[in-house]
Order: structure tokens, then C-alpha cells, then sequence
């Protein structure tokens, strides 16, 4: 038996590569480390179904990590998979506090060569990079809390901006980021956010 997980959503990196293969895509969602926001399905394989009999009775625990979980450990329609979500909300120090670990075993009724329990690294977001796209060009990797965004009036007001970073609810980030400026565009969010960004969504 093992446990094997996958994330809902390619790292960062990966969504802001056109290049990267399908391939590529499904080796990463196999990564450990995962930030805030993210969904994550955990499955367990067996060579042998017979051991997992009577699936009804297989039972997931979170061992470690619990309070970093939105909503908890909630299994599939088949119980042989599990999948949770890093709280959004989940703060820098919390994650220090927990360890920045979530670790999470199975139990099966027979109890026979049951895996080792799968364990996750938890990171906070240390900064909010940015792909600025301009008439002259595009600046890459510049950190957005340092970028002169345009105001209202700006002729360069209709440029857009693409911010990727991975499955990461954009409220909880604007919060650490509350030096951001107005701006008007378009705000990216790999499998999380895609529309037009309001004004209103500064507080302005």
C-alpha cells in the first residue's frame, strides 16, 4: 500500500510557463509542499484490493497540521481517496506555530501493511512578485509592493498586470501587501480568480 496525493493546481511557476508539457504539469501536483489556499486529494493504492475490504470502513486522520485545514479531512464518494485545503486565511505565524506541517494517516479494518503516513510542508507567501506588461515591453520578477502602478489619468491607466502565484486566495495576500497602490487591469490567479479587477477592491 501507499499514499499518494496530488494538488488541484500546478505550482506558480509552472502556470507561468507556456512551455511546460502536460507532462510536467502532473509530475509537479505531486509535490509536498504546498501554500495556502491549496487543495489537495490524498489516494490510497493497493497491488492488493482484498486489503482494503470493507472499504466502508477505512478511516483517514489528520495527524499533525489539523489547525491549518479549512473545513477539515473530508473523503471522496470512494473512501479510498481524502482531500483537504489549506486554510486561505491560515496566517504566517500559525504555520510557524503548527510546524508548518499537516501529516495525515489511513486505517484500514484488516490493518495489514498499512503505508507510512504522507506528510506536507505548509508555506506563507514572503513576497507578491509581478508581470508588468507595458507598451515598451514587459519587466518580469519586479516585487508588486515596489512597482509605480498607474493612476486614474495615467495614459498607460489601460495596462494590465498578471500576478501568478499558487491557488492562493488574493484577499488574504492584499492584506500583507497593503502597500499596493490603485491600479486598473486584470488579475490572475491560476484556478482561483480571473475577472477585472474594481477599484473598490483597494478600498478606494
Amino acid at each position: 500500500m501507499e499514499l499518494v496525493s496530488e494538488t488541484e493546481n500546478c505550482s506558480a511557476k509552472l502556470a507561468r510557463d507556456k512551455n511546460a508539457t502536460e507532462e510536467q504539469k502532473k509530475e509537479d501536483r505531486k509535490r509536498r509542499k504546498i501554500g495556502i489556499g491549496e487543495t489537495v486529494t490524498v489516494t490510497l493504492n493497493c497491488k492488493k484490493p482484498f486489503l482494503l475490504e470493507p472499504k466502508d470502513q477505512i478511516q483517514w486522520k489528520v495527524i499533525e497540521g489539523k489547525e491549518l485545514l479549512e473545513d477539515g479531512l473530508k473523503t471522496e464518494e470512494t473512501t479510498e481517496k481524502a482531500k483537504f485545503r489549506i486554510n486561505p486565511c491560515a496566517s504566517k505565524e500559525q504555520i510557524q506555530q503548527s510546524g508548518g506541517k499537516v501529516a495525515i494517516e489511513v486505517e484500514t479494518e484488516l490493518g495489514t501493511a498499512l503505508p507510512r503516513p504522507i506528510e506536507f510542508d505548509v508555506v506563507f507567501p514572503e513576497h507578491l512578485t509581478a508581470e508588468h506588461e507595458t507598451l515598451g515591453g514587459i519587466v518580469k520578477g519586479v516585487p508588486a509592493a515596489d512597482m509605480g502602478f498607474p493612476r486614474d489619468g495615467d495614459p498607460a491607466h489601460g495596462v494590465s498586470h498578471s500576478f501568478s502565484f499558487p491557488s492562493i486566495l488574493w484577499m488574504s495576500v492584499l492584506k500583507e501587501f497593503v502597500s499596493l497602490k490603485k491600479t486598473r487591469g486584470m488579475l490572475e490567479l491560476p484556478g482561483v480568480w480571473r475577472s477585472p479587477m474594481q477599484r473598490t477592491a483597494f478600498g478606494a
